[in-house]
């Protein structure tokens, strides 16, 4: 689903990247006066311009727009002027107008941008800063629910005889779905640095120190995760050990698990 955020960065990324992919094809159709040689030698060096934006810049949109209106416009215009019939007078038949044909192409995408936003803005909006605050919160009860289960407790519980005994305090399913979660939130953070509201910009350095600080504690579930799958069965002294303070590691276990959803709890009453 397409938030506010997402339609407005997206949104001009689209009709820049448009504006710009038409002035390329101004210029290549004015300089190459219809050769496809230097047509192509310009599309190859727009092409290394979008290449770098997609890739290097992370502005997809922008990129792919870019290219899309170069080659709906300076190639169609080319393809006009070699294939239309002379009686044919669409866009200048075989004396092409790309002034036309580029107007036709910005306005198209303009009003498809405009229509976007209104969709988002007003029939269906969709705060990504609402999303995120939501899903970060989400997230940190599932860690939460995850833990109470306790990793020790696998170590504790090797020995007991429970037919359950040995598995793992997380499944490699729970981890990749964490993992796609949390990607997830750091998509909706560029999108809700881009919606604006009267009660101030979005606190975007706040959530990115929140969800690096996530993304570090996922590697840490994981690693005692990989740690204990490695060695499941505790030794005699581990064993002593565990035991003499399963007590204090359980009651740790529960109080972090506390956290995790106490402030699930509180950030939930914070978005509402």
């Amino acid at each position: 689903m397409l938030t506010i955020g997402a339609s407005n960065t997206t949104g001009f990324h689209r009709f820049f990247g448009t504006c710009l992919g038409a002035v390329y094809a101004i210029i290549a159709w004015i300089v190459a006066h219809e050769n496809p040689f230097i047509l192509g030698f310009f599309g190859w060096l727009v092409s290394l311009q979008c290449f770098y934006i997609i890739v290097g810049k992370g502005k997809g949109p922008m990129g792919r727009f870019i290219m899309l209106t170069y080659n709906l416009s300076a190639l169609y215009a080319y393809s006009l002027s070699v294939k239309d019939e002379e009686d044919d007078d669409d866009e200048g038949g075989i004396s092409p107008e790309i002034w036309e044909i580029v107007l036709h192409r910005v306005v198209a995408v303009m009003t498809g941008c405009i229509w976007g936003i209104i969709v988002t803005r007003v029939i269906w909006p969709i705060s990504a800063r609402k999303k995120i605050k939501k899903g970060t919160s989400l997230l940190w009860l599932k860690m939460g629910l995850i833990w109470k289960r306790g990793p020790l407790r696998v170590l504790y519980e090797s020995q007991s005889g429970d037919p359950h005994a040995g598995a793992s305090y997380m499944t490699a399913r729970e981890d990749i779905e964490l993992r796609r979660f949390l990607n997830t939130l750091e998509s909706l953070q560029s999108s809700a640095s881009s919606e604006f509201e009267l009660k101030g910009p979005f606190p975007a350095k706040t959530f990115n120190v929140i969800l690096q600080a996530t993304s570090r504690m996922l590697d840490s579930f994981h690693a005692m995760n990989v740690i204990i799958l490695k060695n499941v069965k505790a030794t005699e002294g581990e064993k002593e050990i565990l035991k003499y303070t399963k007590t204090e590691w359980t009651e740790l276990s529960w109080r972090i698990s506390h956290l995790f959803s106490g402030t699930f709890i509180m950030s939930l009453k914070n978005c509402s």
